[in-house]
């Protein structure tokens, strides 16, 4: 992921509960993205939740088990539906571009996921929180793909040090 992207992964709520814990941790996570007992094992989105997500973006470089969908090549961003060769999903990420700003894109795709009944993982701190508009907006504006926006200097530089302190995500 780019220090650009905002990146998110879905998550039905049925996985999670109705009052998940604030916070997944990296460990946790990785066994959700396990196709037999993960977090879409026993929820798998719905063809038409599926269909609405693949309608958001234009371009389609998928490769593998991944459908890949693109806004303005590398530098927009993107949507991604992990799923094995049954066609099982088990995995969605959006990777919402700084660069960017597409807020409609946002609202579109939040839209789907809360007729879908999903929640949002931050990739970048586990954060989990609901799809909604204000919400999102408020993690987005303290995200360090916004400050990237803002600054890029200290944006590249604490992710430089989160290289070397997990602490610092």
């Amino acid at each position: 992921m780019a220090v650009f992207h905002f990146a998110l992964t879905v998550i039905p709520q049925v996985a999670l509960g109705a009052s998940p814990a604030p916070r997944l941790t990296d460990a946790e996570l990785e066994a959700g993205y396990d196709i037999s007992t993960g977090f879409w094992s026993s929820q798998p989105p719905t063809n038409d939740t599926l269909a609405a997500l693949r309608s958001l973006l234009p371009r389609d470089r998928s490769w593998g088990d991944v459908e890949e969908y693109l806004e303005n090549g590398n530098e927009g961003s993107d949507l991604r539906i992990w799923s094995n060769e049954e066609g099982r999903v088990w995995a969605i990420t959006f990777r919402f571009s700084a660069l960017t700003e597409n807020w409609t894109l946002m609202t579109a795709f939040l839209s789907v996921l809360r007729r879908a009944q999903c929640w949002l993982v931050d990739l970048r701190t586990g954060s989990v929180f609901p799809p909604e508009e204000e919400v999102v907006r408020l993690r987005y504006r303290d995200s360090r793909a916004r400050q990237f926006r803002t600054n890029p200097a200290a944006a590249l530089a604490a992710a430089a040090e989160a290289l070397t302190d997990p602490k610092r995500r």
